[in-house]
């Protein structure tokens, strides 16, 4: 086998296994400097990013339903969350009944005009009215839950 079809591998086999039970969940980012919490309750997702990102809000988050094939998660859609808290605990709203979902977060931070280049984690970065930059970050946890 591949050995960069390992670390997938062993990530999908994780998650399923974590998930498989209640309506709590496993939260990944796809940066390894940086973990995440998550849970669910009547329908409102709460996440908590460590280390927190100083000035990070959160701009939007994505519900995909996944199907479960063995082991397997295999996720799809992108419907829009409700955000209810920009700010750690960053906290939506998605339409879930039972199933198996995943919920990315995407966050925003604002940056100083020269501090643009020297900021880690930021792209996409558009003009403010005040002469500052609203830059979308590159730290985008998800959390995996079945319910």
């Amino acid at each position: 086998m591949k050995k960069w079809l390992i670390i997938p591998l062993i990530l999908i086999i994780a998650i399923s296994g974590c998930v498989s039970g209640g309506s709590t969940g496993m939260c990944k980012t796809n940066h390894d400097d940086y973990s995440c919490s998550g849970s669910i309750s009547n329908g409102e997702i709460t996440l908590s990013l460590s280390p927190t990102i100083s000035g990070a809000s959160l701009g939007k988050a994505y519900l995909s339903s996944c199907e479960i094939t063995g082991s397997l998660w295999s996720c799809s859609g992108r419907i829009e969350c409700e955000v209810i808290s920009a700010q750690q605990p960053f906290k939506v709203r998605c339409p879930v009944s039972s199933g198996a979902y995943a919920v990315t977060f995407k966050f925003m931070k604002t940056v100083e005009p020269e501090r643009v280049s020297s900021e880690p984690f930021v792209r996409s970065c558009d003009s403010t009215p005040e002469g500052k930059f609203n830059c979308e970050l590159t730290i985008t946890p998800t959390f995996y839950f079945k319910i």
